[in-house]
C-alpha cells in the first residue's frame, strides 16, 4: 500500500511538470473558478512576431496623424483667409471707412515773416464710401499767436473748428489764419488734425499732417554796440536797440542780458524790471524801437573771452519774468586784456570783490599797483572812492593820499606819489589807508544790510605804438559786507526765574541746590541761519529736565553731557525793534568738599554759531561758563556765591 501511495505520487509530479512546461496556448487551457480572464494579446513568440506588432502599431499612428494634420491646416488655411478678408473689408472694401482713404492736404507758403499773419488753405477729401461724421479740424502752433478762438498751453495754440459731416466722395476746405513768431531762419512746425465719426460707432478717429514753415525774417530787429576788447576791470557801455520789423503788433516784449563771468553791474537807463538783467519793453508796435544802455565793469585775466547773449522774445504764458519764444538774440564775444595799470584792492589782507568784516570795527585796506605795459605811464592817478549805507566819512585816513570828505575819496597822484610822475614798465607799489565802518545799531534803529562801497578808477597817460598819447582810464569795484552783531547774554539765578529753585544759597557742600540758567539772544541787521548755543555740564551738575519757554528747541544729551538751544533763525532786529530770542533750563548742582571755600563753575564755556545770510560770513564765538555767583540776581552779594563747609 505504501509504494501504491508513492508511485501515484510521482506520477502526479510528473504530470504537474510536463503541464507547466508544455508549450501551447494558454487560452485553451481549462481554469479554475475564481482565476484572471486570459489576456487576448499574448506575449511576442519571437522577435520576427514583435517586429510585425511593431510595424502595425506605427502603420495605425501614421494613419492618425495625417487626419490631425489635415484638420489643423485646413483651420489655418481659414484664419488666413478671414483676417485677409477683414483687413480688406477695412482698408478698402464695403462700407468700412478707412484713413487712407482721406486726403488731408495743406496749401501755403513755405517762409513767412515772424510777426506777420500767415494763412494755410486745408483741404479734407473723403474718399471712402461712407460719411464722416461730427467732423472737427485742430489747428496746433507754437505759442505766441494772436487771433480769436485760440486756447494757450504751456507750449502750444490749439485752434479747433467744426466741419460737421463731410460726404462720402465729398470735399471740405478751411482758410486757417495765425501769426507765428520766432528767429530768424527758425522752421516752426503747425500740425492740422482731423477727428471724425462713424455712423452707428462713439470711437473718435484721426487722420493728421504736419506743415513745415521757415520764419524770413525776426519781427523785431535788435542791435548791439559793445567792445572787442577792454582792459580788465575797465568800465564798458552796452547799447541794445530793439525795433519793431513786422506790420503787426508784437505783444509782451521781453529783452534779457545773459552778461558774461566777470561782470559787474553798475546801472541802466531804463532801470530794469526784474534782477539787473530783464526789461519789459511791453507791446512794439509797427515802427516802434526802444533803447537800453547798460554800465558795467568786466574782470579777467589776460587772453580771456568773456560771452555775451542778448535775448528778445515773448513773455511766458507760465512765468511773465522770463521769455516764453525767442524773437531774435545776439552772441557777442569780448576779449579781455590785463590792465595797464593794475590796481587791486586788499582789505585785512582779502583781495576778494567781497569782503565781510564786522561793524564798528577799524579796517585794513592796500592798494597794490603796477604797470603792466611795456611802456611808461606819465601822470598817473588813483582814486578811492566810498560809499553805501555803513559807510562811516571821519573814519577815513590814508598815509600818502589826500582825503576829500566831501566827495568820500582818497586821491594818489604825481603831488603825493613820486612814482606817480612817471611809472616805468614793471615798476610797482603800495597805498596804504584805513577806514571803520559805522556802528550796525543807534538810537534812530539798526542799519538793514549794511555795506560800504569801494570804487577804484586809475587814470594815466599812455603813448600808443603810433606815438601818439593819450589818457586811458579803468575802474574796478570791491564791496564790503557788514557782519550782522549777534549777541548772547548768559545769566544764572536762583531766586528769580521761571523756575521754583530749591536748596541752600550760599551753597553747602554735599547739599543739593538747584539754579536757573537764562540765555537772551539779540540780532542787529542781517538774518542769522542755522544758529545754535551749546554748553557742557560739569559731573557735578545734573539736568534736572525743566525748560523754558515750550515753543524753544532746548534738548540735553545725557552721553556727552552737552546742552544744545537750536534757535535755527535768529531775524534781524531781534531784541532791537523786535522781542529777543530767550530761553532757560533748570540744573541741579550737588557741591562737593573739595568746593567748600570757592565759586563754582555751573556750565563749562557758551558758545554759540551761525551763518549771516547777507554777507555769508560764518559767526562762531564763546563766552564764559557761568558760576554760582549769581550775576542774574540783582543785590547778589559775592560770598553768597562760595560752597561752604555742612558743619
Amino acid at each position: 500500500m505504501f509504494k501504491s501511495d508513492k508511485k501515484n505520487n510521482s506520477d502526479s509530479l510528473d504530470e504537474l511538470k510536463k503541464r507547466l512546461y508544455t508549450r501551447g496556448d494558454l487560452s485553451k487551457r481549462s481554469l479554475r473558478k475564481g482565476h484572471l480572464s486570459p489576456h487576448e494579446d499574448a506575449a511576442p513568440s519571437s522577435w520576427n512576431d514583435s517586429k510585425e506588432e511593431l510595424n502595425t502599431l506605427v502603420s495605425d499612428a501614421k494613419v492618425k496623424m495625417g487626419f490631425f494634420k489635415k484638420i489643423f491646416l485646413g483651420s489655418a488655411i481659414f484664419f488666413v483667409l478671414a483676417t485677409l478678408y477683414a483687413v480688406y473689408q477695412f482698408f478698402g472694401g464695403g462700407n468700412i471707412v478707412s484713413s487712407r482713404n482721406i486726403n488731408l492736404s495743406v496749401i501755403g507758403p513755405a517762409f513767412v515773416s515772424g510777426g506777420e499773419e500767415l494763412e494755410l488753405q486745408i483741404v479734407v477729401e473723403n474718399n471712402n464710401t461712407v460719411p464722416l461724421e461730427f467732423a472737427e479740424l485742430l489747428t496746433e502752433y507754437p505759442k505766441g499767436a494772436a487771433g480769436s478762438g485760440a486756447s494757450s498751453t504751456p507750449d502750444m495754440v490749439r485752434v479747433r473748428k467744426t466741419l460737421e459731416k463731410i460726404s462720402a466722395g465729398g470735399k471740405e476746405q478751411e482758410l486757417v489764419k495765425m501769426v507765428l513768431y520766432g528767429e530768424e531762419g527758425k522752421e516752426q512746425n503747425v500740425k492740422f488734425v482731423l477727428e471724425y465719426r462713424v455712423k452707428g460707432s462713439n470711437a473718435i478717429f484721426r487722420k493728421e499732417t504736419d506743415y513745415p514753415v521757415r520764419i524770413s525774417s525776426a519781427p523785431v530787429n535788435l542791435s548791439l554796440e559793445a567792445p572787442a576788447e577792454i582792459n580788465s576791470g575797465q568800465e564798458v557801455t552796452l547799447k541794445i536797440k530793439a525795433s519793431s520789423n513786422s506790420s503787426k503788433d508784437v505783444p509782451k516784449v521781453l529783452l534779457e542780458v545773459n552778461y558774461p563771468p566777470g561782470f559787474l553791474f553798475k546801472s541802466a537807463d531804463p532801470k530794469p524790471a526784474y534782477g539787473n538783467n530783464v526789461w519789459r519793453l511791453g507791446d512794439f508796435k509797427s515802427g516802434s524801437s526802444r533803447s537800453v544802455r547798460i554800465t558795467g565793469t568786466i574782470s579777467g585775466e589776460e587772453g580771456e573771452e568773456r560771452a555775451l547773449r542778448v535775448l528778445l522774445g515773448g513773455a511766458s504764458s507760465d512765468d511773465d519774468k522770463s521769455i516764453g519764444v525767442v524773437y531774435n538774440s545776439i552772441f557777442r564775444v569780448i576779449s579781455v586784456h590785463r590792465p595797464f595799470l593794475d590796481a587791486k584792492v586788499y582789505l585785512n589782507s582779502d583781495p576778494s570783490n567781497t569782503v565781510a568784516v564786522s561793524g564798528g570795527r577799524e579796517v585794513r585796506g592796500e592798494i597794490i599797483w603796477k604797470n603792466n605795459l611795456p611802456t611808461r605811464i606819465t601822470d598817473a592817478k588813483i582814486r578811492l572812492k566810498f560809499g553805501g549805507n555803513a559807510f562811516s566819512s571821519a573814519s577815513v585816513s590814508s598815509q600818502d593820499g589826500f582825503y576829500n570828505s566831501v566827495e568820500n575819496s582818497i586821491i594818489w597822484d604825481r603831488n603825493s606819489v613820486e612814482d606817480f610822475q612817471t611809472v616805468e614798465p614793471g615798476s610797482t607799489g603800495r597805498l596804504p589807508f584805513l577806514f571803520t565802518p559805522a556802528s550796525l545799531s543807534s538810537s534812530g534803529g539798526v542799519l538793514n544790510s549794511p555795506q560800504v562801497n569801494m570804487s577804484v578808477t586809475v587814470e594815466g597817460n599812455v603813448r600808443s605804438s603810433d606815438g601818439n598819447e593819450g589818457t586811458v582810464s579803468i575802474t574796478t569795484e570791491k564791496t564790503v559786507k557788514i557782519s550782522t552783531d549777534l549777541q548772547l547774554l548768559s545769566r544764572s539765578m536762583h531766586y528769580s526765574g521761571p523756575f521754583n529753585n530749591t536748596g541752600p544759597i550760599p551753597p553747602i557742600a554735599e547739599t543739593e541746590t538747584t539754579y536757573t540758567v537764562f540765555l537772551t539772544v539779540t540780532n542787529s541787521s542781517n538774518d542769522v541761519s542755522g544758529a545754535t548755543v551749546t554748553m557742557a555740564l560739569p559731573p557735578y551738575v545734573n539736568w534736572a529736565g525743566e525748560t523754558y519757554p515750550d515753543k524753544e528747541d532746548v534738548s540735553y544729551n545725557e552721553g556727552s553731557r552737552i546742552v544744545i538751544w537750536r534757535l535755527n533763525t535768529v531775524y534781524a532786529g531781534s531784541g532791537y525793534g523786535s522781542v529777543a530770542r530767550e530761553a532757560a533750563f533748570k540744573i541741579k548742582f550737588l557741591p562737593s568738599l573739595s568746593h567748600v571755600g570757592s565759586s563754582v563753575s555751573l556750565t563749562g564755556d557758551i558758545g554759540i554759531s551761525g551763518t549771516d545770510v547777507f554777507s555769508g560770513a560764518a559767526i562762531n564765538f564763546s563766552k564764559n561758563g557761568l558760576t554760582t555767583s549769581l550775576n542774574g540776581e540783582s543785590g547778589f552779594r559775592e560770598e553768597n556765591g562760595v560752597v561752604v563747609s555742612p558743619n
